[in-house]
């Protein structure tokens, strides 16, 4: 059965684990200015990541994104929890997309922001606008990037129908064809034909054929501009045979 779970969601359900009843992990903040106990629950963490004011979180968010780095896994589901709702408003507000698409820029935007809590330096301030204009500048540039790759498959489409008219072969045949001819593999043809022909989504897709949403990504860009010159060299092999009948 297709999993119907996306990444927010999984995102949320964590979250509730971690900071839900006694017992939660909690982060040493004796020496965090703006905080006056020793530690806080995981969920005293986020509550003042989401609503405390700059001047007195940006220490909190380096303390969490130490622990993290450290291989704490908790603390990375806690800063990506704390901008829950800023990637939700990303996603609707910049990425535009239909609902099947919504889990791949859910990924993007996690993953964005998972690169920022690995890299920004500690002494940063404003450190939530900083991870705010990461998920926004990722989803926009999923935006224009599906505009852009629906341009490029109108264009394939358009010369797959061609090859259709003029030889009788139609896409699914030249996926075959270009399997065979080993200028995609198996997988790259499966990637091109589920997405692109079937509408099914990229991460699903992925996660069926146990790849990294960012490795599926790169392969089936790389398929389709080889499948593209493929098709470029199929036009001319059929305008040549036309001149010489």
């Amino acid at each position: 059965m297709e999993s119907t779970d996306q990444p927010f969601d999984i995102l949320r359900r964590t979250l509730t684990l971690l900071t839900t009843g006694p017992g939660q992990p909690t982060l040493p903040t004796a020496s965090v200015k703006g905080v006056d106990a020793a530690e806080l629950t995981a969920s005293q963490v986020l509550e003042r990541l989401r609503k405390g004011p700059q001047n007195q979180t940006d220490e909190l968010w380096h303390r969490v994104f130490a622990h993290a780095r450290a291989g704490e896994s908790t603390w990375t589901v806690i800063a990506a929890g704390a901008m829950l709702g800023p990637m939700v408003t990303a996603c609707a507000r910049y990425a535009r997309v239909p609902a099947h698409q919504i889990p791949d820029v859910e990924g993007e935007l996690l993953t964005a922001l998972l690169e920022q809590v690995r890299s920004i330096p500690a002494g940063v301030i404003d450190v939530q606008h900083r991870l705010w204009s990461a998920v926004t500048n990722t989803a926009n540039r999923y935006c224009y990037r599906q505009v852009r790759e629906a341009s490029a498959l109108a264009a394939g489409d358009q010369s797959m129908v061609a090859v259709a008219r003029r030889s009788g072969r139609g896409p699914v045949t030249v996926l075959a064809e270009a399997v065979s001819a080993r200028a995609v593999t198996p997988v790259e043809a499966d990637l091109v034909a589920r997405t692109r022909l079937e509408g099914a989504p990229l991460r699903q897709v992925a996660q069926d054929l146990r790849l990294s949403y960012i490795t599926a990504r790169r392969w089936r860009k790389a398929a389709e501009e080889r499948l593209a010159s493929l098709l470029v060299t199929d036009e001319s092999e059929v305008a040549m045979s036309d001149i010489g009948t």
